[in-house]
């Protein structure tokens, strides 16, 4: 029973992103839009 909560806690905590790594996360995915959206026209 104890194991089975200690997964789910660990991989809940490795799904979880640092708040510091979401801005850059979101400026990668704003950079990639901008260059991929020419080419879908």
């Amino acid at each position: 029973m104890d194991s089975n909560i200690k997964r789910a806690t660990h991989s809940v905590r490795d799904y979880m992103v640092p708040p510091v790594i979401l801005p850059v996360i979101f400026v990668v995915a704003v950079a990639v839009w901008v260059i991929i959206k020419p080419y879908l026209g």
